[in-house]
Order: structure tokens, then sequence, then C-alpha cells
């Protein structure tokens, strides 16, 4: 596989993770210090460490998964049994934060669900559309490289808005508003990156996201209706009821 569609399929099923940030941090405390180092020192080592694993034992095995590497060279069934106990445990920490309070949230939002209603629902669905065929699948990378291709114009599009065009100001007034409008510079600029990313889908989004910074930071500078400023309010504020 080449290194640029490798790192394409890699990245690409964490970005969902990262449009869902926003759901994930906005319970937080406001101390900007002690989340960036909570964070950098909870994500960063451990993923280079399973870099590294996974490198070697690639090399050793020929195994590409380093779970998979790691237990099949284990001698000990004993020892495999306990290794495995602590994989599954640590699923947990994984699906709770990023698989499952995503879409349970919009259940919540969308169907006014109750959120132990919701859980159940995205647990139910999680079974009954067989994810590890997809993830055995020949056309696993095909499918990442797919939604990649929409999903990162949509992350670059949430960048682009709030740290080039409002200068990380928001006016929370609007964003709690009940009154319905679109973007629609937004969704335009989406829809044409990600098939612009399609065109490209071995490197899907690393073609569509860059492409929507762009046109959503060009389309607030040279369209009469978005270069209208609207006035910010300190984002520190708490939310209108």
């Amino acid at each position: 596989m080449p290194f640029f569609v490798a790192i394409t399929a890699s990245v690409g099923v964490l970005i969902t993770a990262s449009i869902n940030n926003g759901d994930l941090g906005r319970y937080l405390e406001n101390k900007p210090k002690n989340n960036w180092i909570g964070h950098f020192f909870g994500i960063v080592p451990m993923f280079i460490l399973m870099l590294i694993i996974g490198i070697l034992s690639a090399a050793a095995t020929g195994i590409w998964d380093p779970i998979q590497a790691l237990v099949s060279v284990i001698p000990s069934p004993i020892v495999a049994v306990a290794m495995m106990f602590f994989i599954v445990v640590a699923q947990f920490t994984t699906n709770l934060t990023i698989n499952i309070k995503p879409p349970a949230l919009v259940l919540v939002e969308m169907f006014d669900m109750k959120w132990g209603v919701a859980v159940i629902v995205v647990g139910f669905l999680s079974i009954i559309t067989f994810p590890w065929l997809l993830l055995t699948s020949s056309a696993f990378n095909q499918f990442i490289a797919f939604y990649s291709a929409f999903l990162g114009p949509l992350l670059g599009i949430l960048l682009a808005d709030y740290y080039l065009v409002r200068k990380q100001k928001v006016n929370l007034e609007e964003l709690y508003s009940t009154t319905v409008s679109y973007n629609w510079l937004g969704l335009g600029v989406l829809l044409g990156s990600g098939l612009i990313g399609i065109v490209f889908l071995p490197v899907s989004w690393m073609v569509s996201l860059p492409l929507s910074v762009l046109l959503y930071w060009g389309g607030h500078q040279v369209l009469p209706f978005y270069k209208k400023s609207q006035q910010p309010i300190d984002i520190n504020q708490p939310p209108v009821n």
C-alpha cells in the first residue's frame, strides 16, 4: 500500500472523533493549560508507542495488527488471556467516548430520547450493522476514503469558521437561537470539496480538507453577504438559555 494511501486510511477513521471534539470537550472546565497537558500526555505517547509496536511486530511476524501480532508470539496461554482482558477493557474507554457518545447525543437531540435509551439504540445498531465484516473486507480502505472525502471538508469548515473567519470569537446568542437558518456557503463547500475528494479517492480527505478551508475562507472574503461581520461575544460567557 502506498504511504499516503495508508495515511489517508489510518487518519480517516479519526476524522469523526475530530469533528465531535466539541461534544467531548464542552463539559471540561475552562483550564486550557490543564486540558492541553492531559490530552497531550494521555494520547500522543500511546499513539507513538502503538506505532512503534505495529512497525516492529509487522516486521517480525508479518501481521499488521499489533494486538494480533503480540498475542501470536506470546508463549503462555495464561499471559495471552491476561493481555486480551486488558485489551477488552481498553475498548470501553474508546467506545464510551468516541464511538457511543456522539451518535447517542444525536438521537437525544433529534428524537428527544432519554440518554440510556439512546445508548442502547446505538449499541443495537452497532451490532446489526456487522462492522467486523467491513473491517475484514478488502473494500475497508475504500470505505474510509469515501466517507472521509466528505467528513474531511466538514472538519475543515469548522476549523476555518472558528479560527479564520470568526477569529475564535462567536456570537453565542446566534448559536442558541431557535430560528432555523442555513449556511449555504458551508453546504456548498462541503459538497464541492467532497466530490473533488472522491475524484482523488486514494488520498480523498488530504485533498478535500485543505480545499474546504481555502474555499470557505475565500467565500467569506469575496461574497458580499458573508463579508458582513457579526458582533462577537466573548466565548467564555455562558450560553443563552
